[in-house]
């Protein structure tokens, strides 16, 4: 996941998923924000991640019980 598939990293990738989110570096493009650094990417990243495990979940038919039995508690 990146918001720069054309760099280093992203071109060693087998898959690229492309979040076209503000960065810290401002790139012109980019989506506008007035979040600091790289909040938006952060926040966008973080609701992407959730899209794709709540769809592994439904497809590996995993409630929110089976997966808190399997969850690992760190607190």
């Amino acid at each position: 996941m990146t918001t720069a598939p054309d760099s280093p990293l992203g071109s060693l990738a087998a898959t690229v998923l492309l979040l076209p989110a503000a960065t810290k570096y401002r790139r012109a493009g980019e989506a506008a924000s007035v979040q600091p650094l790289s909040s938006l990417f952060d926040q966008a990243a973080h609701v992407t991640l959730d899209v794709v495990a709540l769809r592994l979940a439904n497809l590996l038919e995993v409630d929110n019980d089976r997966a808190r039995a399997a969850h690992a508690n760190t607190e």
